[in-house]
């Protein structure tokens, strides 16, 4: 070894050394480079998650506070109330009087649902079955029983129901994905009726069925039980934040926020994938750039060395 390193020429030696030198900084500097590319690129994605989340955000409470409103328009009407009343109590109105209160009422409701194109339906539903029904507002009690949640307790408290097909009518074809607000009607201290205001989830929110390869999005409850959701998988770990985590296999932005109007968690999961490529990419780009300059380096700097050294020798 020692004879091999003597036989080394002295410019060689130099060279090699000054190469070395210069090999390492470079070396960190392309290390920082890279880093540099991976932290900006996240963070841009990051940024690009963080506001579809607050969007659907936003139209998730432009949602619940159009169909509280609602609600509370039916709950605040005097006469729609003593109707429901006197239908439970079997007290049957006469034509006339039908007239008038479809006329003054109903109709005003129905208006209400055309010059707003976000809802979907507002039907009451009367505590009594033989009614004279008046569509598309008023309804039977016995059609309570052929919606999703007509079996639940929707008649003793307000509650959300989500992702469901619309399946009162037989004449008309099951609308899907309807998200309501139930809420039940009482009178004088006796619960006469069943409010239903409704939205279609894939025009409110969108983002939920969306079906953009590696980005999606689903609703989960607070026990991790998804409720809606256009992947066939289970629900992620549910932590409020947004974190790097890897699902399959695979590196994920997850992003969980929950939604106090629905009590539930929105967990909207980016996939990493396309960015690790770019950044892989972009790292054989600067490896690659790293070698040409060290082999012109080489040689730039051998040449230099035999030049100065040639006085000497």
């Amino acid at each position: 070894m020692k004879r091999k390193i003597r036989n080394v020429s002295l410019a060689q030696q130099l060279s090699l050394m000054t190469c070395l030198c210069l090999l390492i900084p470079m070396v960190l500097l392309s290390v920082s480079m890279i880093r540099s590319v991976r932290t900006t690129t996240l963070t841009t994605r990051q940024q690009e998650a963080q506001s579809r989340c607050s969007s659907v955000i936003s139209e998730a409470e432009q949602v619940a506070e159009l169909c509280n409103m609602s609600t509370q328009v039916i709950l605040n009407t005097p006469d729609l109330k003593t109707h429901l009343l006197k239908l439970k109590h079997n007290v049957q109105p006469d034509t006339l009087t039908l007239l008038e209160f479809y006329r003054q009422n109903i109709s005003s409701l129905e208006k209400i649902v055309l010059s707003n194109p976000n809802l979907y339906q507002i039907r009451v539903y009367s505590a009594a079955d033989n009614i004279q029904e008046m569509t598309p507002i008023l309804y039977s009690g016995r059609r309570m029983s052929r919606m999703p949640w007509g079996d639940k307790s929707a008649i003793s408290e307000g509650k959300w129901y989500l992702d469901y097909a619309d399946t009162l009518l037989d004449d008309y074809p099951a609308a899907e994905h309807i998200m309501s607000l139930v809420s039940p009607i009482t009178e004088e201290g006796d619960t006469v009726g069943v409010v239903e205001v409704s939205v279609r989830m894939d025009e409110a929110l969108p983002e939920l069925f969306s079906r953009e390869s590696g980005n999606y999005s689903m609703l989960c409850t607070a026990e991790g039980e998804v409720l809606v959701s256009q992947q066939e998988m289970a629900a992620p770990p549910l932590e409020a934040g947004m974190t790097v985590r890897k699902l399959d296999g695979n590196r994920v932005l997850l992003n969980c926020t929950w939604l106090k109007e629905f009590n539930c968690w929105y967990v909207q999961v980016t996939s990493l994938s396309d960015l690790d490529a770019a950044v892989r990419g972009q790292a054989g780009l600067i490896f690659c750039a790293l070698v040409v300059a060290f082999v012109v380096l080489a040689l730039v700097v051998s040449w230099l060395t035999k030049r100065l050294l040639r006085g000497f020798y």
